[in-house]
């Protein structure tokens, strides 16, 4: 839906991060969830209504979302294990691990929505509960699963004999162990190890004895090895029989527990689907309140109520300042957007290619109201990144952008960043007036920011203009700009409101900004004799 150059312009990845599901299976239906196409707008509008739903059945059981958390976090990622299920050999114990989380997460939230029937109809019919049993052999269920807790008659026999093995070997090492250390006198260290003194009678004996092994001799000491007996041979391969037969004999438990669960794996996608869902629809939950958003509705156009970016939210609270909200509203065809540079016109592109995204994703929108006409993409034309990617200059790949734009089929948000301004005036005036007046005329909703004035007097189009800066002198602008910077000075006196526009002048808003970066009082003073004798009232 959105190309590479779109999706970096709106920061598309921070914003599929936006929600926060506990569980891995959550995050990966997160990072793979599509937009809803145009023709499957009904579908979107279920999506949201079951979001609503959730939220008001939270709000009516304030102890539903602390009762679903915990078992969500616990969920893990069945995914690589219902794909490893459909291996005909025996699974692997980390597989039934993972397929015994999901089935005791679906048991724990049927459970946490016992209360909840329109919830509760949306899960699985079966609950999981027999092939818990079978995966604990009657035994209480757990979130752990292990092959050792297992109470299979073939097993225990298995264990039983790997386990004397062990201890037959492990006892006549401690057996050889002992003697050595009562007829030298002289402890065994964990490698199984002895040292003499140089010169010590005993290394003569050492050095006879069968049981030991001289690894190293200088002039103080002499370092000697314990040589296991024969018999000690046998009971290592005697373990080592054990050891195979007991992995065979797990792998032959670990098939009988399978067998079932892939004749059911079409149930389990289904209980992975449920929890991941509900993973995920929580987060949504969340993620509109941490926002204070709504929920988006579906129209004929694009309808905007107060709407804001979260990043530049975030960025400017941590300055002390409030978000301006912005409101529009875009009706299939083009419209114009005037305003002064860093007047708000790219974050208003921004902010409609957002709520759109988000809008079509069925997600919260971080804005009072959001209606939106569903469309196949967004486009955004205009901006330096593609030129630098491509190679092009900037007006070669604004122009190779909006061909791509226009040749694709289906219906499109298109938005236009100030297009023809990388070149000459006239001809990029021009270009801009057909750009506006052909995508008028199209089945696109176009919102295109241009400072071109003869592009705003002589289109009979929709404008809107921003507001602009609030009126103050150039010595008052500078204080501003001493005590909280440019940045933060401009935010706290330019109003971004977007107002219908009375073809009643650009005012001096450039003239301004360029003030707050201290160009001399004489070159401004001439810019707008200049400005006033073109553009006399």
């Amino acid at each position: 839906m959105l190309d590479e150059h779109t999706a970096r312009q709106v920061d598309l990845a921070s914003l599929r991060r936006a929600p926060l599901p506990r569980s891995p299976a959550g995050q990966r239906l997160r990072d793979t969830a599509a937009p809803f196409a145009p023709d499957r707008h009904t579908q979107a509008h279920q999506r949201v209504e079951h979001l609503r739903a959730l939220e008001n059945a939270l709000l009516d059981d304030p102890a539903l979302e602390p009762a679903l958390e915990p078992v969500l976090q616990q969920l893990g990622d069945p995914r690589p294990a219902l794909d490893a299920l459909l291996d005909p050999g025996p699974p692997s114990e980390a597989t039934l691990f993972a397929i015994n989380a999901l089935l005791r997460a679906q048991l724990e939230v049927r459970h946490a929505l016992r209360n909840c029937p329109t919830l509760l109809r949306l899960a699985p019919e079966h609950d999981g509960r027999a092939w818990l049993d079978l995966l604990h052999a009657g035994a209480t269920h757990s979130w752990r699963f292990r092959l050792r807790d297992e109470h299979h008659p073939d097993l225990a026999h298995a264990r039983n004999q790997l386990r004397n093995a062990s201890r037959a070997r492990v006892d006549a090492l401690t057996a050889l162990r002992d003697d050595i250390e009562t007829d030298y006198a002289a402890r065994v260290s964990a490698q199984r190890q002895i040292a003499l003194p140089d010169g010590d009678p005993r290394v003569d004996q050492a050095l006879d004895d069968p049981r030991l092994e001289r690894l190293h001799a200088s002039r103080w000491e002499h370092l000697f090895s314990l040589v296991p007996p024969p018999e000690t041979r046998d009971l290592e391969r005697e373990e080592d029989v054990a050891r195979t037969r007991l992995a065979a004999v797990e792998a032959r438990v670990r098939l009988l527990l399978a067998d079932p669960l892939r004749r059911h794996h079409g149930d389990l996608e289904k209980a992975l689907a449920f929890t991941a869902g509900l993973d995920l629809d929580l987060a949504l939950v969340q993620l509109r309140r941490r926002w204070d958003g709504c929920w988006p509705s579906f129209g004929d156009q694009l309808r905007i109520r107060d709407g804001r970016l979260p990043a530049v939210e975030q960025r400017l609270s941590t300055q002390g300042i409030r978000i301006q909200p912005v409101s529009l509203t875009l009706p299939p065809g083009t419209t114009l957007l005037v305003g002064p540079n860093m007047g708000g016109k790219t974050q208003t592109l921004t902010l409609a290619a957002t709520l759109q995204w988000l809008g079509q994703m069925a997600w919260p929108t971080p804005a009072a109201q959001v209606e939106l006409r569903p469309v196949d993409r967004i486009a955004w034309v205009g901006g330096t990144t593609g030129s630098l990617r491509s190679g092009l200059s900037r007006f070669g790949a604004e122009m190779d952008a909006l061909a791509q734009a226009l040749r694709q089929p289906g219906t499109a948000l298109l938005l236009l960043d100030e297009p023809g301004s990388a070149t000459n005036p006239a001809e990029g005036a021009a270009l801009a007036r057909a750009i506006a007046d052909h995508l008028h005329h199209s089945p696109h909703t176009t919102l295109l920011a241009t400072h071109f004035p003869r592009l705003r007097s002589d289109q009979p189009l929709p404008t809107l203009r921003v507001a602009g800066l609030d009126a103050l002198e150039a010595d008052d602008l500078r204080a501003l700009v001493a005590r909280h910077g440019r940045e933060e000075a401009l935010q706290r006196i330019m109003d971004f409101t977007l107002l219908p526009e009375r073809g009643d002048g650009a005012g001096h808003d450039a003239l301004r900004i360029a003030a707050a970066f201290d160009l001399p009082d004489d070159l401004l003073r001439r810019a707008a004799e200049l400005l006033d004798d073109e553009n006399p009232r």
